[in-house]
């Protein structure tokens, strides 16, 4: 566990679990910023709350799980936690439609059925129960006085909330769960999965507005300061832009099937041809083509039983 500022920390992982510590009466009431991926790594999710919060310094009472959003490897803990603390879960009303269907994470990513390897990854593997619906403009008052507020940070997913941390002093911490990509992880990736890319692009400019002490997003190394942290968001801004514009350049030259796009997108990119990198960047170039469409700047035919995406005649 990582400690940022007076009483936030993280445990950092394949998903960055924030931790708030609201200090009263010799008692940390802990709030959690996303549980994490996997149900198996409960007990080493534990093993870190009371290697930092031991009983002989008033051990710890986890009080709720606050989720950025719905997606698998941001409430895979929840049930581990609130079976283990009957903690609250405040998560927003969209986001928790994966309680009603586990596999809904893979079925927008695919479609329908996936393959196992997508499938073990973001299939909801044990249900929780959703105890508070948070929204956008919402807060809420943790045990000690300070507040966490909810900001918009739609593209991702549908109703993706940034949680805001104010602290005593003034101080301010904004979790941006996968609004953007930690620099090390866009270098790996060079193209961020979002439900809606172009929204997603609003949403990461919008935050290059924001005033915050640090922002802690939920892949990827953490910026030491907010000013190192608007630079990743600058440069995921870029890569996100880049793809929107060369996806435009190839439906100038001719129409092309999704197939042809997303070949040439992982060519051009020079990305690694993984089964899962493959589908999450399929995803995102097929919701990008039905905004770009949407938006009236490319069109489509059918032709000989294949569906062609091309520009506006």
């Amino acid at each position: 566990m990582i400690k940022l500022i007076n009483n936030v920390y993280y445990i950092p992982g394949f998903t960055n679990v924030g931790v708030i510590n609201a200090h009263v009466d010799n008692v940390n009431h802990l709030y959690i910023i996303d549980s994490g991926r996997d149900p198996e790594d409960g007990e080493l999710l534990w093993a870190e709350f009371e290697k930092e919060f031991p009983e002989n310094q008033g051990g710890f009472v986890i009080e709720a799980i606050v989720n950025t959003h719905g997606h698998g490897d941001h409430v895979g803990l929840n049930h581990y936690i609130q079976k283990k603390t009957n903690a609250r879960i405040y998560i927003s009303r969209v986001e928790s439609s994966i309680i009603n269907n586990p596999r809904q994470n893979v079925e927008r990513i695919w479609g329908a059925d996936c393959i196992h390897q997508l499938s073990k990854l973001y299939t909801l593997k044990e249900l929780f129960t959703a105890t508070d619906i948070i929204s956008a403009g919402g807060e809420i008052y943790l045990d000690d006085g300070t507040i966490l507020s909810f900001v918009d940070l739609e593209g991702h997913s549908p109703e993706q909330l940034g949680i805001l941390y104010h602290g005593k002093n003034g101080e301010k911490i904004l979790f941006t769960g996968d609004a953007y990509l930690g620099i090390d992880e866009l270098e790996k990736a060079k193209i961020s999965y979002q439900e809606s890319p172009l929204t997603a692009l609003e949403t990461m400019k919008t935050l290059m507005t924001v005033e915050a002490d640090l922002f802690v997003q939920s892949h990827g190394q953490i910026e030491k300061n907010v000013q190192a942290a608007k630079s990743v968001i600058s440069k995921n801004i870029e890569a996100l832009t880049n793809l929107v514009d060369y996806v435009k350049l190839l439906l100038q030259k001719k129409k092309r099937t999704i197939g042809e796009i997303v070949s040439k997108t992982f060519i051009h990119f020079r990305i690694a041809s993984k089964p899962v990198s493959y589908c999450l960047i399929y995803s995102t170039i097929k919701s990008l083509l039905s905004e770009l469409y949407e938006a009236g700047q490319i069109s489509f035919v059918i032709k000989k039983g294949r569906f062609y995406w091309e520009k506006v005649k």
